[in-house]
């Protein structure tokens, strides 16, 4: 790790170039905005849907209701965030590609979570799968980006980006 950080020593991104660190923690924090935003309001959506499906003292529907609200509200919220930061920022990454960051990110949080969960601190598991889901999203978008495509010199590589996460 010390090695790439001192390879990359001499490589940088000035404000909205595609790696901008400033613009990637942005994104970061806009994915998670998101994340909490949509996932809280489709749970919510999700729980009622649910209740009123199913009359009496039944809680299955509900729940079951807010565990598919949230999850799509969360994966949602990653992709509108991520995007929109993105682009409030100057970039101009793409949908798709955010969209199926987003995904591979969920998908493999709910297949790594577990294997480390038991094994670290519930704060450095959260950590690790806010990491997960949001690294691949940001990712997508900044290697769709046509930004400095005709301008070689002011790229930065993705080894830079990747020992950061």
């Amino acid at each position: 790790m010390i090695a790439v950080v001192l390879a990359a020593r001499p490589a940088h991104a000035d404000p909205g170039d595609r790696w901008d660190g400033v613009m990637i923690l942005e994104q970061a924090a806009g994915g998670l905005g998101g994340a909490v935003a949509g996932g809280g309001l489709l749970m919510m959506a999700g729980a009622g849907l649910g209740a009123a499906s199913k009359g009496g003292n039944d809680w299955g529907p509900p729940l079951a209701g807010a565990l598919i609200g949230g999850s799509i509200g969360v994966l949602a919220g990653v992709t509108v965030g991520v995007k929109l930061t993105g682009d409030a920022r100057g970039g101009n990454g793409g949908w798709g590609a955010t969209i199926g960051g987003t995904f591979a990110g969920g998908l493999l949080t709910v297949a790594t979570g577990s294997l480390y969960a038991k094994k670290v601190p519930p704060y450095v598991a959260v950590g690790l799968m806010t990491v997960t889901l949001l690294a691949p999203p940001i990712l997508a978008y900044h290697l769709t980006s046509d930004e400095n495509n005709q301008d070689g010199s002011k790229r930065v590589m993705v080894p830079l980006i990747l020992s950061t996460f």
